[in-house]
């Protein structure tokens, strides 16, 4: 197995695009004002977005150089077969003809970063995670879905769009796994959908957490879907604090051989507008997952395809940077809240680029706690727009989702206008 420190010796020494800047902080607020992308367009100008996942970042060289290749050369139709059997050679330079297929990137990635082993024969693509979330209830034919809450809005809406039923349960106070309730809901689920790492919290379920949630799944005949999209964006300092990385693929787990698994670069990346994903199966799922029909597997298109898998083999160091990044302006803005709202509560986060934040007994400058919408005050006297917590349902009044993927100055407004708005 290859060491991450032995691959990204080799890419610096390959790529010719020098050291890593910090992709977080390459942008002023006035240029990212002039984005086209929803974050930037969606709210007017006066308003600060904060809101949905995509990160204020550069791209990863060597997708911008691959991307570039394939539309100088007019490469842009219908995805071919790729050769399973490229190898990379990252001593030469990036050339878009010899990327290996963004499934066997992903199975070099999960060796490198989590130590795993991944079947390449297990893995189908997407056109991306949530749609390969809703054709998995789809063709299983699961009917009612178990899901924890607060979670990500569409892990109730495309179970649904799917026909099937969603079941709630709830977590603990400190945003963890609650295995009562998933007793609970198991009595009267057949499929379990899963965020790890959660989100909103942050939180990145411990082996012994999902060896649990495998225990209970199997006794009670639960088929398992996993959502790993956030998978690559743990905390370094997490990571010294737990003494490895904080995420633990599902797959490696005792039990998990039925789940199903879906990720893509996309959130890791920064590659939201080049829609792919990949399905991965465990033992048991794989025959499964091999025989999705051809018309899902053909969703995804031939620079997302190209795009994520220069990320997977490329972006060593540009992660790096980023996760490091991520971390710096989590303490900003923890340190910057506690100095103008000590009323404030962060959960404390191992994942994502998230600070889920209840403001419920923050008073405002009427004296009067902000309650259970603090998102509605925020954006209309702050001018500042997170996710509001109620849309990640029950277990989400009086939060608000923070995406932290931004530039430090971009913090320090956040910080600076929620303080006018509350009179601080």
């Amino acid at each position: 197995m290859e060491s991450t420190s032995a691959h990204t010796a080799r890419q610096d020494a390959a790529t010719p695009f020098g050291e890593v800047a910090r992709p977080l902080d390459c942008f002023t607020l006035e240029e990212l004002r002039t984005r086209t992308s929803v974050k930037w367009s969606f709210y007017p100008q006066d308003v600060l977005p904060a809101w949905v996942a995509e990160m204020d970042a550069t791209t990863v060289p060597a997708v911008t150089e691959v991307v570039g290749q394939m539309l100088t050369a007019g490469d842009t139709g219908y995805p071919g077969a790729a050769d399973p059997a490229v190898a990379v050679d990252l001593l030469a330079p990036v050339d878009y003809r010899k990327l290996p297929r963004y499934q066997d990137a992903y199975v070099d990635f999960a060796r490198r970063h989590w130590g795993v082993e991944v079947n390449p024969n297990a893995i189908a693509l997407m056109p991306d995670v949530m749609q390969g979330i809703g054709h998995a209830v789809a063709l299983l034919g699961l009917k009612r879905i178990a899901i924890t809450t607060p979670v990500y809005p569409p892990f109730r809406a495309f179970p649904a769009a799917s026909g099937a039923q969603v079941i709630e349960a709830g977590m603990t106070s400190e945003g963890r796994l609650d295995f009562d309730e998933l007793e609970r809901v198991f009595k009267d689920a057949d499929g379990f959908l899963l965020c790890n790492p959660h989100n909103p919290s942050g939180v990145a379920h411990t082996r012994e957490e999902l060896t649990r949630v495998f225990e209970l799944a199997n006794t009670h005949g639960i088929r398992v879907i996993v959502d790993e999209i956030h998978a690559p964006l743990t905390s370094p300092a997490a990571e010294v604090e737990r003494g490895a990385d904080p995420f633990t693929p599902t797959l490696s787990v005792p039990g998990s051989e039925g789940a199903i698994v879906l990720f893509s670069a996309a959130k890791g990346f920064n590659l939201a507008g080049f829609k792919s994903a990949l399905m991965v199966g465990g033992a048991d799922a794989a025959q499964f997952v091999a025989e999705i029909p051809e018309l899902i597997t053909h969703g995804a298109g031939t620079l997302s395809l190209a795009a994520h898998t220069a990320a997977l083999v490329y972006g060593d160091d540009w992660l790096e940077q980023v996760r490091a990044d991520i971390d710096d302006r989590r303490s900003q803005f923890i340190e910057g809240l506690d100095r103008i709202a000590p009323e404030a509560w962060v959960q404390p986060a191992e994942a994502t680029y998230f600070a889920w934040v209840d403001f419920s007994r923050v008073p405002g400058p009427d004296g009067e706690p902000l309650g259970e919408d603090p998102g509605a005050f925020l954006l209309e006297h702050a001018k500042v727009a997170f996710n509001p917590g109620l849309s990640f349902g029950a277990g989400g009044e009086g939060f608000v989702r923070v995406n932290l993927a931004t530039s430090r100055e971009a913090i320090a407004e956040i910080l600076r206008r929620i303080a006018t708005a509350l009179g601080r």
